[in-house]
């Protein structure tokens, strides 16, 4: 089974916080928008790689069922027509009929091991498609984190924290009459 390649990559929300912005309101409000976006993003990159996935392995289980089924009939096919054959053009036809026997029942059971095989890859390729999709949103998630925490060091670099202080500090007493 081909393994689809977890497809959930930074977009536009993984941006840098904008430098540019110097009003630290406006710049917190754009930095969790930003977050925001890009943990959605992350989630549905997710969820998009697990539904391939998955379609991916489906896909491929019935592409193996269908063509056991194809073998498995073609071989029985085999099978009838020798019995026949023996049967028709010999007096004690029993060991013929029972050598086609066995080699239609060897068939099916190589048939049997080949589709156990070939269905326990396309699997371990879904699994992996799997982790493959986790990880990666899992890295998005830090990037869209890393972002956040970066557009608000730059929105708090431009506040007055004193004045911040001050101004709760302030408010407190008024409300609370001190």
């Amino acid at each position: 089974m081909e393994n689809p390649k977890a497809s959930s990559k930074p977009g536009k929300g993984h941006a840098e916080p904008s430098a540019g912005a110097t009003d630290p309101s406006t710049q917190f409000i754009n930095t969790h928008s930003d977050y925001s976006r890009a943990h959605q993003e992350a989630i549905v990159g997710v969820q998009r790689d697990l539904s391939a996935g998955l379609r991916g392995y489906l896909e491929r289980i019935q592409q193996i069922e269908r063509e056991l089924q194809v073998r498995s009939e073609e071989s029985y096919r085999e099978y009838e027509q020798a019995a026949r054959t023996a049967m028709a053009q010999q007096a004690d036809p029993t060991k013929a009929v029972q050598e086609a026997y066995a080699k239609f029942a060897g068939t099916v059971q190589q048939l049997s091991q080949d589709g156990q095989k070939r269905a326990l890859e396309a699997y371990q390729n879904y699994t992996n498609t799997v982790q493959e999709a986790y990880i990666n949103g899992q890295k998005n998630q830090y990037e869209a984190l890393g972002n956040y925490l970066k557009g608000m060091q730059q929105a708090w670099a431009h506040v007055n924290v004193d004045a911040v202080v001050d101004a709760i500090a302030k408010s407190a007493t008024t409300r609370f009459g001190s």
